[in-house]
């Protein structure tokens, strides 16, 4: 059972690993993380309290967001990685689900499929199974 299910605060999965810009600690996943991977040699791995690594990211998506955000997700994240991990992974929610839509041009599927590869452009650290994920959560946000 994973610490989403079990509430287990003691998540062998929550990483230490931290990534900071040289010349200070950012909490916006967007901008810092996408440039890391834009810029080598401008970012650092470091063990203090910034954002927090990619990998825990990618795995609270998966392990622990389900298609529309609800009562109980942040909780549930929280639980399993912190509050840092939980805003983190409502600004990715947020990003995906608010991608405009021209529906007089767009049917349901390949806006669904535009909005996936925008997201992979804009978080070039997210594995296919967080894009997945976050392209679900579009498709269903829109369908309901």
């Amino acid at each position: 059972m994973h610490a989403c299910e079990s509430g287990d605060r003691g998540c062998t999965s929550r990483r230490a690993l931290k990534l900071a810009r040289l010349e200070g600690c950012s909490t916006n996943v967007g901008g810092l993380l996408a440039a890391a991977f834009a810029s080598p040699g401008s970012h650092l791995w470091h063990t203090e309290d910034c954002v927090p690594a990619p990998e825990v990211i990618n795995e609270a998506l998966i392990e622990c967001l389900p298609l529309a955000w609800n009562i109980g997700v942040e909780e549930r994240i929280t639980a399993a990685y912190g509050s840092d991990v939980t805003n983190e992974v409502n600004g990715l929610y947020e990003y995906a689900v608010r991608r405009p839509v021209d529906w007089t041009r767009e049917t349901h599927d390949p806006a669904t499929a535009r909005v996936a590869t925008e997201i992979g452009d804009a978080y070039p650290f997210l594995t296919a199974k967080a894009i997945e994920k976050l392209s679900k959560c579009f498709w269903y946000v829109w369908l309901f």
